[in-house]
């Protein structure tokens, strides 16, 4: 097997263990093949909505006989007595797609790569509770990680904006992160005028007051 990202690494690291996995949008298959060499689940179910993608996982996942292969848009043919599924490296409106087109888990794993206030809201109005919510860095990059049970909370705007964990215990990653947003959000200032620069301008005023009260947790 090729070398596994740091990114696909840290999501393996936090998924939970489970009787039956689904690896949804898997590509090649490299968390499908983590999750039954390490026996973090008895079994698992494997899709993709490309053929040739999903050829890529059988051929890694061919030793094992406890997981199956699914060519499909998201979770429509996944049986749905699977514990936990993740669904990764997709924009959060897609991911809401796939839930509202399949069904609801009782443990999802997301990695969002944009639009996870959007995902948050629905997840948030669909009977789950965020378990995790935090942003971690990897290859340079920034991502989020959700983890959602069934449940329920009221998540503030705040939390729906910028997450639950990183609000209560900001980790490095997240601070480095709201730097970046700021310094970035400064360079785009610099072209503005009239409203939107007043706009952009309270963001910023925003996020350095933030930025300010949750690096002295």
């Amino acid at each position: 097997m090729n070398k596994i990202s740091s990114r696909l690494q840290f999501i393996f690291s936090q998924i939970p263990p489970c009787n039956y996995f689904a690896d949804i949008g898997c590509d090649h298959g490299y968390i499908s093949y983590l999750m039954l060499d390490s026996k973090k689940c008895s079994k698992l179910t494997y899709t993709d909505v490309s053929a040739p993608s999903l050829q890529k996982a059988k051929d890694l996942l061919c030793s094992f006989n406890n997981a199956k292969p699914v060519c499909c848009d998201g979770l429509t043919k996944v049986d749905t007595d699977i514990d936990c599924a993740l669904i990764a490296g997709m924009g959060g409106e897609n991911i809401i797609s796939i839930l509202q087109n399949g069904f609801l888990p009782p443990t999802l794993v997301l990695q969002p790569m944009k639009n996870t206030d959007k995902l948050r809201t629905f997840l948030n109005q669909n009977g789950y509770y965020l378990k995790k919510d935090f942003i971690f860095k990897a290859e340079n990059k920034f991502y989020t990680l959700i983890i959602a049970e069934r449940g329920s909370e009221v998540l503030t705007s705040e939390q729906i904006e910028y997450g639950k964990d990183n609000l209560t215990n900001p980790s490095k990653d997240f601070l480095e992160y709201l730097s970046e947003q700021i310094k970035s959000k400064r360079k785009i200032l610099k072209g503005l005028s009239g409203e939107k620069y007043l706009q952009y301008e309270q963001i910023i005023q925003k996020e350095l007051a933030l930025y300010e009260r949750l690096r002295t947790l």
